[in-house]
C-alpha cells in the first residue's frame, strides 16, 4: 500500500453529488477511485478490489455506514486498512458509533475540498506506519519466544570447557561436548571482539563478578552474528572457584527487528512533521480571512445604519467571533493530539494572574458581574507553562462569565498537600454562579464535541471543544481537572499541577 503513488480508493456514498466531488477532488490529486452507491455494493467491490482507503458515508439505504465499517474490519484484507467515515460536523453520536465500529477517523461535512486529499493521505500515512509498527512487534515477540540458547562451563583447575549441544547447533558448528579448550568458545568469537570477551572472563574468573554483554560471533557458515552473552561464577560452600558458566542467545533477530522499528520510528516522526506543517498552514490559512471578516464588520458598525441592520451586524459578529473561537480550539486541539510540541514559556503565577484579571474585568462588568481574582503568597512566585496555562484559564473564565447571569466569577490560586503522597500541589479554581451542570453530564464533560444538553448551546454559544481542550492541556503537565456543580447553584472548576513537574520546566 503506498500514500503517495496510484493510491487507490473507494468510495460509499448514496449522494451523487458528494460522490462526485469526492471522486473529482481526489482524482485531480493522483489517486486512483472506485464508487459505490450502497453499502451492500459497496462491499462486493472492497472483496473484488481491496482499495488504500475507503471514505464510507453515514447514511445509506439498507446497510448503513456501521455496518459496512464492521463487515470491512472482519474481512482479512480489512483488519489494518483505513477507513474514513463522512458524517455531519456536529453528529456526535455518529462519530461515537464510528469509532466503536472500527473506524480510523471521521471527516465532516461540509467537506473542505481544497483540504481532502492531504487528510486522505496523512491518515493513510499513519494506518501504513502502525501496521508496519506492528508487524515489527509481532516478529520481535516471535523471534524471542523461538529463541534458543547456548551453554558452557569452564573448569580452571581442570582447564576443561564443557559445551551444550545446543551451543553447537545453535550455531552450526560440529558438536564437540569433549576434549574443548577455552580457545575453541574464544574462536567463534568475531576477531574485533575476541580479546573484549576473554579479558571479561578474566576479571569474572578473578573477581566472581557476572556480567551481561552483547558481541559478535562468526558461525560454522561464515556469517556474522549477534548474541548476548551472560557469564557467571560458581563457587563451592568456602567461597572457592569451582567454575565459570556462560550462556550464548541468538538475538540476530532481535537486531534486525530493531533496526526495523528505528525505520519505523523514522516513518512516524515524518508524518508529525508532515502534520505539524499541515496544521501551521491550515491555521495561518483559516485565521487570515476569519480576522479580515471581523475587520470589515467592526468597521460596517462604525458607519451609519437602522436599528434593524444593527442588529444584524451584531448577530453576523458574534457568529464570526464564536467560529473563530471554535477553530482556534480545534487547531490546538489537533496539535497536542498529534504530539505537536510547542516550546511553553515559564511565567510566575502572579503575573499571569494580572494578567487574566485585566482581561476579564471589563467582560465580568459588561454582565453586571462581580470578578473576585485571588493568588496566595505561597503561589505567587510558583512558575508554571505560559501557554498552556494561559489557555486553560482563558477557556475557563470564558465559560464562567458566559454561563453566569448573576453573582460573579472568582480565580484563585494556592499550594495543598496531597492527602496520599503528601506532596505541594499548585490548585487553580475557577468558580462561578452561574446555571450550573446536569450531573448526568459531569461524567463525560471533558469528551470532545461533548456539551450539556441542546438548550444550553442555543443561548449560550459553545461547541464541546473548549473543556477537551483543557484536559489535554492539563494531561500534558501530568495533572488534573475536576468539576464540582449543581444545576441553578453555579460550577467550580479545579486544576491540580505537581510543583515537581513544574519545576522541572
Amino acid at each position: 500500500m503506498s500514500a503517495t503513488v496510484n493510491a487507490r480508493v473507494l468510495i460509499i456514498d448514496d449522494e451523487p453529488t458528494e460522490r462526485l466531488l469526492l471522486r473529482q477532488s481526489l482524482e485531480n490529486d493522483g489517486f486512483i477511485v472506485k464508487d459505490a452507491i450502497t453499502g451492500e455494493d459497496g462491499l462486493a467491490l472492497f472483496q473484488q478490489w481491496v482499495p488504500d482507503i475507503v471514505l464510507l458515508d453515514v447514511d445509506m439505504p439498507g446497510i448503513d455506514g456501521f455496518e459496512v465499517c464492521e463487515a470491512i474490519r472482519a474481512h482479512p484484507d480489512g483488519h489494518n486498512l483505513a477507513v474514513v467515515m463522512v458524517t455531519r460536523f456536529d453528529d456526535v453520536e455518529s462519530i461515537r458509533r464510528a469509532y466503536a465500529a472500527g473506524a480510523t477517523d471521521f471527516i465532516t461535512k461540509p467537506i473542505n475540498w481544497s483540504v481532502l486529499p492531504y487528510r486522505v493521505r496523512y491518515l493513510m500515512r499513519a494506518a501504513i506506519n502502525t501496521v508496519a509498527l506492528e508487524k515489527s512487534q509481532i516478529r520481535l515477540a516471535s523471534a524471542q519466544r523461538l529463541a534458543k540458547i547456548g551453554y558452557w562451563e569452564f573448569y580452571p583447575r581442570q582447564a576443561a570447557l564443557a559445551v551444550s549441544e545446543e551451543l553447537c547447533s545453535v550455531f552450526d558448528y560440529e558438536h564437540r561436548s569433549d576434549n574443548c579448550e577455552m580457545q575453541d568458545l574464544l574462536g567463534i568469537i568475531h576477531p574485533e571482539d575476541r580479546d573484549m570477551i576473554s579479558q571479561k572472563i578474566s576479571q569474572a574468573q578473578q573477581s566472581g563478578t557476572p556480567f551481561i554483554v552483547d558481541h559478535r560471533i562468526v558461525d560454522g557458515g561464515g556469517d556474522i552474528r549477534y548474541v548476548q552473552h551472560q557469564v557467571a561464577v560458581r563457587k563451592d560452600a568456602q567461597g572457592h572457584l569451582l567454575s565459570v558458566i556462560g550462556a550464548l542467545q541468538d538475538i540476530t533477530p532481535r537486531k534486525r527487528q530493531e533496526d526495523d522499528l528505528r525505520r519505523a520510528k523514522v516513518d512516524v516522526e515524518q508524518a508529525n512533521r508532515v502534520k505539524t506543517e499541515f496544521l501551521n498552514n491550515i491555521s495561518h490559512e483559516v485565521r487570515t480571512p476569519m480576522n479580515g471578516v471581523l475587520g470589515m464588520l467592526t468597521l460596517l458598525g462604525e458607519t451609519t445604519l437602522d436599528n434593524e441592520q444593527r442588529d444584524y451586524l451584531g448577530s453576523a459578529l458574534t457568529s464570526a467571533e464564536r467560529l473563530l473561537t471554535l477553530l482556534n480550539d480545534l487547531l490546538d486541539f489537533s496539535r497536542l493530539t498529534g504530539g505537536v510540541d510547542e516550546q511553553n514559556e515559564v511565567i510566575a503565577l502572579a503575573q499571569l494572574f494580572a494578567e487574566i484579571g485585566t482581561r476579564y474585568d471589563e467582560a465580568a462588568k459588561a454582565k453586571g458581574l462581580r470578578l473576585d481574582v485571588r493568588l496566595e503568597d505561597s503561589a505567587s512566585t510558583v512558575g508554571v507553562p505560559l501557554s498552556s496555562t494561559r489557555k486553560i484559564l482563558s477557556i475557563l473564565m470564558d465559560n464562567a462569565i458566559k454561563f453566569t447571569r448573576t453573582g460573579g466569577v472568582a480565580l484563585s490560586g494556592a499550594i495543598a498537600s496531597d492527602p496520599v503522597t503528601h506532596a505541594d500541589r499548585l490548585i487553580i479554581k475557577v468558580h462561578d454562579t452561574g446555571i450550573g451542570i446536569e450531573p448526568a453530564a459531569l461524567s463525560n464533560i471533558f469528551d470532545l464535541f461533548t456539551q450539556e444538553d441542546a438548550s444550553t448551546t442555543r443561548p449560550f454559544g459553545g461547541s464541546g471543544v473548549g473543556l477537551a481542550l483543557c484536559k489535554k492541556l492539563v494531561d500534558q503537565q501530568h495533572g488534573l481537572i475536576e468539576v464540582n456543580s449543581r444545576k441553578a447553584h453555579g460550577s467550580t472548576f479545579s486544576v491540580t499541577l505537581p510543583l515537581v513537574a513544574l519545576k522541572d520546566r
